[in-house]
């Protein structure tokens, strides 16, 4: 008789805990508001809506087929948050312990390497400063060309530079 009662209350709390969190694939990524949600595929039937927690600072959208991890608070699948996601598909592999990469599922990428050159990866980057950048090193590698007041000129520093190193004022001695 106590060994009922005793399971009787025991086992819908059991369920709860074990419903508590689940692995889940993410079908679609709602940025629009002031806290993303997803939704999540993997639970049953029906795919569930829920709020996507990030870190302070940190910002992404990942695309559809992206597993997750969903935590449901008090083990009620109506109170689920999305916790940690990833895109086995995008995901940069063998980094060195300690190296750290933010990454897009297009191939851009941010990579801090250990003690080492980091890379920066992309089509194109834009820097909007108010003030200014600054950037101090005793060297300053470009393997392209440089443009100068690109709204206004058309013609490159390595253009200038031919124009000057043609100059000649001719019977000049020294």
């Amino acid at each position: 008789m106590m060994h009922e009662r005793f399971h009787h209350f025991v086992r819908p709390l059991m369920r709860r805990v074990m419903l508590m969190v689940a692995r889940v694939a993410i079908a679609h990524v709602d940025d629009s508001g002031t806290m993303q949600t997803v939704q999540v595929r993997g639970l049953g039937p029906e795919p569930l809506k829920m709020p996507r927690i990030r870190h302070f600072g940190f910002s992404s959208n990942p695309p559809a087929g992206s597993q997750g991890v969903a935590v449901f608070l008090g083990g009620l699948r109506s109170n689920g948050i999305m916790i940690g996601e990833e895109d086995p598909k995008s995901r940069p592999l063998n980094l060195m312990p300690g190296e750290v990469m933010v990454y897009s599922a297009d191939g851009s990428f941010l990579h801090f390497k250990n003690g080492k050159l980091g890379e920066l990866v992309c089509e194109s980057l834009k820097i909007t400063a108010s003030v200014g950048v600054r950037m101090e090193t005793p060297l300053l590698a470009v393997t392209g060309d440089v443009l100068d007041n690109c709204d206004t000129q058309t013609t490159s520093m390595k253009i200038g530079r031919e124009v000057y190193n043609a100059h000649n004022h001719g019977n000049v001695q020294a």
